[in-house]
């Protein structure tokens, strides 16, 4: 009788010990499965691609910064007032102008959904330059895409 109640113990304890394991060994491969079909926590390629170019006209440069969805999906790029980007611009290795020096800017908040492969474009026309060596820095104002931020560097004669 005695025999009988420790093997009806062990088994006992065996049945709980495979109860309590079995959830563990299915449930972390299924949470991983399920973190890697939900679109929130798929690895995204790619990236909001910035470019920065300039034309000149009539002895002003008109820079024309635009940053385009490179990823997977679309993406969305949010701005908390009505300045939407900022640069600065370096003339001899030296902070010559900066866009946002002395302006006040509206707080306005606005949410831009870009699609795959679709750009954001903005256009700004600098007044005549002074001769040098210039190097200008264009940025998104949204701090979630730092790295949408472009330099370039072109002289003036």
């Amino acid at each position: 009788m005695n025999l009988q109640k420790k093997a009806v113990g062990v088994l006992l304890s065996l049945l709980i010990l495979s109860i309590a394991w079995t959830p563990w060994n299915e449930t972390i491969p299924s949470i991983a499965k399920q973190r890697e079909e939900d679109p929130q926590h798929r690895i995204v390629a790619g990236t909001l691609e910035p470019s920065l170019t300039y034309q000149k006209q009539n002895g002003r440069y008109l820079f024309i910064f635009s940053v385009k969805n490179q990823t997977e999906r679309e993406q969305k790029v949010t701005f908390t007032s009505s300045q939407t980007y900022d640069y600065i611009l370096y003339r001899n290795g030296k902070k010559f102008f900066q866009f946002s020096d002395r302006k006040m800017f509206t707080p306005v908040y606005e949410e831009r959904i870009l699609k795959q492969g679709e750009e954001l474009s903005f256009r700004n026309l600098l007044p005549p330059l002074p001769k040098g060596q210039y190097t200008i820095t264009w940025w998104l104002t949204d701090p979630q895409w730092p790295e949408a931020k472009a330099t370039m560097s072109f002289s003036v004669n």
